[in-house]
């Protein structure tokens, strides 16, 4: 779909629906391609100011990314878990041989 004619959200709903502050939003979606940004440049008593419009599929892009878990992380955690911890008796064995 043409990104002009989907839904834009702005940082504050993003940040409602994503449970983040605006602020994290605005700074997660500052580089992010397909962003219709605003600028109010500074004037003599008014301070610049940048509005962000979040197309909904740069939204879904962006959620997607971060809550996909790279590959090799989950390997890792696999190994972590299949690893046996150290508990008591192992550790009271290694003192009984080391003396």
């Amino acid at each position: 779909m043409n990104p002009m004619l989907e839904k834009h959200y702005t940082p504050p709903e993003l940040a409602k629906h994503w449970g983040m502050s605006a602020d994290s939003i605005r700074a997660l979606f500052e580089t992010e391609p397909d962003v219709l940004k605003l600028d109010r440049p500074e004037q003599r008593y008014k301070r610049g100011y940048t509005s962000y419009y979040i197309p909904e599929s740069v939204a879904r892009r962006v959620y997607a990314r971060l809550t996909t878990t790279p590959r090799c992380a989950t390997r890792r955690k696999a190994a972590a878990i299949r690893q046996k911890p150290l508990g008591c008796d192992s550790l009271s064995n290694e003192n009984r041989t080391a003396t």
